[in-house]
């Protein structure tokens, strides 16, 4: 049966007990567990045909009996949905609750179907089938693991559906964003110390910058020069603290490089590897010159004449070397951005280069 999606949907439960031994912890006198194992509505096999313009409405409320573990304890459910043919290693957590209900919007579906597919524009659309199932685990417990009193988790049976998603409209990215704190402008963003993320180039969604920090000194972003907006997080932190206020910190001083992505929630900070390229290297092989992060700078000596070209590392970037370039000019440092090639470099043999980030410049001795 098909479903055109364009109000309020059905409502479907799930209901099976199944017993299983759990004898694993003497603690507790009951030793057995019963599963919520299976979706009862609708059928496996519906297929919905979603369309755009109703993404708020509600697409389906799920129901579903707590699992019993036996003993008066928490739980908390998972509902994932994965590609049929998958086995929910990377799969779309569409919820996490202890209640025994849930209730999903079109777009929800929508996006979680797409993401599944990796459809991007109206020529990727199609019928997608997907599965879906619930996972129990103890309350606080981690998904996967058996925290408490060695209870396991508790996978439900699988609902099989097809769902015909429309395609997400194009993302709206930033044009330019801004890293303000105490050692970058001092809290105030008319200062010039601000420091302004590089655009990756070709990759709107990204953006990047290497400073010096300095331990527990709080900083935050926002996408113009002032207040209402501001940001410390993208949701997915790597190597990133947050102070008191919220504000994101690092717990050493040093020469990092942020990292952000807007299509994948994230802001990295990883340790700055800048490198050089060019025949003043005597080579132009990726990664085989890096440069050294000495005190709050970055310095290299070059082993020959010739051009000269560098760019920053990072190993949450899956893109070509030049879409993070820069090189000085006049003792400035200059960035590619969304820009073209940068005019050359040519530096002689024996030169000791020096970068400074924090006020952009850089010098030759």
């Amino acid at each position: 049966m098909k479903h055109n999606i364009l109000s309020c949907g059905l409502a479907m439960a799930l209901l099976a007990l199944t017993a299983c031994e759990n004898d694993t912890d003497p603690r507790y006198e009951v030793g057995t567990y019963k599963e919520s194992a299976q979706f009862l509505s609708p059928d496996s096999g519906t297929e919905y045909i979603l369309k755009d313009g109703t993404a708020g409405n509600t697409f389906e409320v799920y129901s579903w009996s707590p699992t019993d573990y036996g003993i008066d304890i928490g739980r908390q459910y998972t509902i994932q949905m994965d590609l049929y043919d998958n086995d929910f290693e990377s799969p779309v957590k569409l919820v996490t609750t202890t209640a025994t209900q849930a209730r999903f919007t079109v777009e929800e579906i929508n996006n979680a179907t797409v993401k599944l597919a990796g459809i991007e524009s109206e020529d990727d659309i199609t019928a997608v089938h997907l599965k879906m199932r619930i996972v129990t685990s103890p309350y606080g417990g981690e998904e996967g693991v058996t925290p408490i009193g060695g209870f396991p988790t508790v996978n439900s049976d699988i609902l099989e559906l097809r769902v015909t998603p429309f395609a997400p409209p194009a993302p709206e990215y930033p044009s330019a964003v801004y890293m303000i704190g105490s050692d970058f402008g001092g809290w105030n963003w008319d200062d010039s110390s601000v420091a302004e993320m590089i655009p990756v180039n070709g990759k709107p969604a990204q953006f990047w910058c290497v400073r010096y920090f300095n331990a527990n000194s709080g900083f935050k972003w926002n996408t113009k020069k002032g207040w209402g907006g501001d940001f410390s997080s993208l949701g997915d932190d790597v190597n990133l603290g947050k102070d008191g206020d919220g504000n994101s910190i690092v717990s050493e001083d040093g020469m990092y490089m942020i990292f952000m992505d807007f299509d994948a929630n994230r802001i990295t900070c990883e340790p700055a590897k800048i490198y050089g390229m060019g025949d003043c290297f005597g080579n132009w092989d990726e990664g085989a010159n890096p440069c050294a992060n000495v005190g709050n700078k970055v310095s290299f000596t070059t082993n020959g004449s010739g051009e000269l070209r560098l760019y920053a590392g990072s190993e949450f970037s899956s893109s070509a070397w030049w879409t993070r370039e820069f090189i000085f000019f006049d003792g400035v440092i200059s960035y590619r951005g969304n820009g073209g090639d940068q005019d050359r470099l040519v530096v002689d043999a024996g030169k000791k280069v020096t970068l400074d980030f924090n006020s952009g410049t850089a010098t030759i001795e």
